[in-house]
Parts: C-alpha cells; structure tokens; sequence
C-alpha cells in the first residue's frame, strides 16, 4: 500500500524493537525517512546498515532529563512531518501491589516526556 510519504520524514521514539521498530520499518518500506530514538545503540546501528540513508538515529533514553534536548539539537532545522510517541511500560504488578512512586515513574515514562517532546517540535 502506498502510504505517499516518499521522502517525509519521521521520529520513531523506542525504534529498536516492538512497535517501534515495525512502525519504522513501514515507514522506510514507503520510502520514508526515519529518525530513530532508543537505548540500544548495537541495534540503532544495525538498523543503520540495514536502511542507510532513509534511517538516522540518536543512542539515548527518551524519558530521562536531558535526552529529548539532545534530540531537538541534533535534528537542528530537519523538517519533521510525524512523530511516533513510544516506549516501554512500567513493570506489571497487581494493583495492591504497586506503591506511589510507582505512579509517579508511571508519569514520567508514559506520558510527561512525550508531551515535553511534542511541545518542543511544534513551531512557534
């Protein structure tokens, strides 16, 4: 199917395995351009090889300070027409079971940063 997005360029964030990855793949497989974002830098480069110039990427954990930074100043003025929010979830536990910095690391990891992350890439 052809998704016209030949030459766009994408964020996949959690792009070395998952639904990342297999959002990234679809994207290059459309002939678009993706700018990956995980921990794995064996796998970023990797995919690196695999997909050479359609695929770009930056070795960091997106949910910890500092990191979305990094990402804004490595893209510089790269024009961006989608982002793809993700990554891993907290470690599952039965509701009895969880304590409340539990939730406060649910909050950080699940949802600030991808909102600190769009807020940054929007112009104006």
């Amino acid at each position: 199917m052809d998704l016209k997005i030949k030459g766009q360029t994408f964020i996949v964030t959690g792009v070395t395995s998952g639904f990342g990855r297999s959002v990234a793949e679809q994207l290059m497989e459309n002939e678009a351009n993706v700018f990956g974002v995980a921990r794995r830098g064996e796998l970023l480069s990797e995919m690196k090889y695999k997909y050479d110039s359609r695929f770009e990427y930056l070795a960091a954990d997106i949910t910890k300070q500092g990191a979305i930074d990094k990402l804004i100043d490595y893209l510089g003025v790269t024009e961006i027409q989608g982002v793809f929010v993700n990554a891993g979830g907290p470690p599952a536990k039965s509701f009895i079971e969880t304590e409340m910095s539990d939730w406060d690391s649910a909050y950080n990891n699940l949802l600030r940063w991808k909102v600190e992350l769009v807020k940054k890439l929007i112009p104006g």
